[in-house]
């Protein structure tokens, strides 16, 4: 963690300097290939900041980690060729993380492979990774179950998981799903709400009410639903619009933490990398949640300090008996 923050983003399994092109000694690269359990020391760590839960929400997502002009993907197998293959997604990073609109804590994540390169045994939906995300959460027992997500994870599987298990969902939905209304059937787009209208109605395939609403969000007019029905219109869109957090930390972790930043050749390896990366924007969020910083500064922040404590001990040191 502190190669990501100390000597920004040249971290590899490689051990090699992106500077220099020399092997350091300075940069600890060999832990990429240790097991760490990261879902463990996420977990930990939030339970020492989030106390009782209250005004704290969990958000899922999935973002890809490009390599721009790679001829390899990264799978568990090795690192596998694709000239000649066409259209290989890139591989993605999916997360579980824990937010209450300042701070973003890194809970749990999963590396989805394009079926294309993994082998068949080892290949899951990016469904059914958001679902052992979600199991793997419900194991440490923590008291937050409100959570918002995009119309990706919307499925039915996913939705009755989370009404079976007790928690408060809010998602955006396509236009063409399927609802019913006082036993009426209807695609959502049929119903022909307008901006800002709110109604009831009955997900298929999925027992109990939700509400739907109408909005605009970012260039894009899309519906949203929740299965908490005591929430107001003004809440309800609220509780939708901060999905975007997610965004703030793909973002922020990619253009600040070297997330993208892909040199290494085995699974593990990366894995371990998106755990670095992870944990980093966990704390600097956590630090910078007192101070108006973003991401960004409070990282560089932290580098003035560790590299200006390095030189004041060297010059100190001039002066010291031999």
């Amino acid at each position: 963690m502190l190669g990501l923050i100390q000597d920004d983003r040249y971290f590899s399994v490689f051990g090699l300097s992106r500077k220099t092109q020399k092997y350091s000694t300075e940069q600890l690269y060999d832990i990429l290939q240790m097991k760490i359990t990261w879902d463990v020391l996420f977990h930990t760590l939030a339970l020492l900041f989030v106390g009782n839960g209250e005004g704290w929400f969990l958000i899922l997502d999935a973002s890809p980690l490009e390599q721009k002009h790679a001829r390899f993907r990264i799978a568990k197998h090795g690192h596998i060729p694709i000239t000649g293959m066409k259209n290989v997604p890139h591989n993605q990073v999916m997360s579980l993380i824990l937010s209450n609109g300042v701070v973003q804590i890194v809970l749990d994540y999963r590396i989805w492979v394009s079926p294309k390169v993994a082998r068949k045994g080892d290949y899951k939906k990016q469904t059914q990774l958001a679902l052992e995300l979600l199991k793997r959460y419900r194991f440490f027992k923590m008291p937050i179950k409100t959570i918002v997500f995009d119309n990706f994870f919307s499925a039915k599987r996913i939705l009755i998981w989370l009404n079976d298990n007790g928690f408060k969902w809010t998602t955006r939905l396509k236009s063409n799903r399927v609802i019913y209304i006082q036993g009426k059937e209807f695609c959502i787009k049929d119903i022909n709400l307008a901006l800002g209208e709110c109604i009831q109605a009955e997900l298929r395939g999925i027992p109990g009410a939700i509400q739907i609403l109408h909005i605009q969000h970012q260039d894009e007019i899309v519906y949203v639903a929740t299965n908490d029905i005591s929430l107001d219109k003004y809440q309800f869109e609220r509780s939708y619009r901060l999905r975007w957090k997610i965004e703030e930390f793909h973002r922020e972790a990619k253009q600040q933490l070297g997330l993208e930043y892909l040199w290494m050749r085995n699974y593990l390896a990366l894995y371990n990398h998106v755990g670095f990366v992870c944990l980093a924007f966990s704390i600097l969020s956590m630090i910078r949640s007192k101070e108006s910083m973003s991401i960004g500064d409070m990282k560089r922040h932290i580098q003035n300090e560790l590299y200006s404590t390095h030189d004041g001990i060297d010059r100190f040191a001039q002066f010291c008996p031999t």
